[in-house]
């Protein structure tokens, strides 16, 4: 019989736990979450481990993307995980902000270290890159294995970047684009794939890159002319001006000037 004493003695949780049927939907639920903690983790071995699979399941993935940016007007990035990315920033007659892009693409193959090595050969020509010193074009060099995005804004130091660097803990609980000609207020939003030790980050070129892959209102137009608002794990408010960027290190950061 149901008896009201039984809750206030057994405490909520264990009086639920003793009807049946709460006891069932947790086990449910429990199950759940291990077959599908299972299922990511076997997906993801054959993602890597099958070449058919692998460009079938990236290919689908492209086409959806692909539909979904062409609607709602942002880029998307190559179908391949693994990639070099070679990015020119500047201003064209009618003072609009233009990216151009070079993709070098390097193809899956199940042998990790060799794209390791394909990559890291690739980036030895970097280091003979000549630059033009003008202010109005500005650089930005990015690499992606896997999950990792690698950036740098100097050729040279992006030709002897370490593939195997680690993860760093995001130091930022708010990063906010302010356009100083309207005071309009943007928030920005990185993957966590972005904070790798050494990283390069939230540069003019690199917030430009940003907003071109992102769905973005249609009245929003990139301008130089911003700062950006952020608020680290300190609870520190700081601002980074349009000719700074952050640099990543080991659970720290620096802010440097371009």
């Amino acid at each position: 019989m149901f008896n009201l004493n039984n809750v206030s003695n057994l405490g909520f949780l264990g009086f639920i736990n003793r009807i049946p049927i709460f006891a069932f939907v947790t086990k449910l639920f429990v199950y759940y979450n291990e077959l599908q903690a299972e299922i990511s983790i076997n997906i993801n071995h054959y993602y890597y481990s099958n070449e058919n699979f692998h460009n079938l399941f990236n290919l689908l993935k492209f086409i959806a993307y692909k539909t979904h940016g062409y609607f709602l007007d942002y880029k998307i990035e190559p179908i391949e995980e693994n990639w070099i990315n070679s990015v020119t920033f500047y201003l064209n007659d009618d003072k609009y902000a233009i990216l151009n892009e070079c993709y070098d693409t390097i193809y899956f193959d199940t042998n990790e270290k060799l794209v390791m090595d394909t990559i890291k050969n690739k980036l030895e020509k970097f280091d003979r890159l000549q630059l033009k010193d003008l202010n109005s074009i500005k650089y930005l060099y990015y690499t992606k294995l896997r999950n990792k995005y690698f950036c740098k804004l100097d050729p040279i130091k992006f030709s002897t970047i370490d593939l195997k660097s680690k993860f760093v803990s995001n130091p930022f609980m708010e990063i906010l684009y302010k356009d100083l000609n309207n005071d309009e207020i943007t928030e920005i939003e990185l993957d966590k794939s972005y904070f790798i030790q050494n990283n390069d980050i939230l540069s003019m070129v690199f917030l430009k890159r940003y907003f071109d892959y992102k769905p973005m209102p249609q009245n929003f137009i990139f301008n130089q002319n911003y700062e950006l608002l952020v608020t680290n794990f300190n609870f520190e408010d700081i601002i980074i001006k349009n000719n700074q960027y952050v640099h990543l290190e080991d659970n720290n950061y620096t802010i440097e000037n371009v």
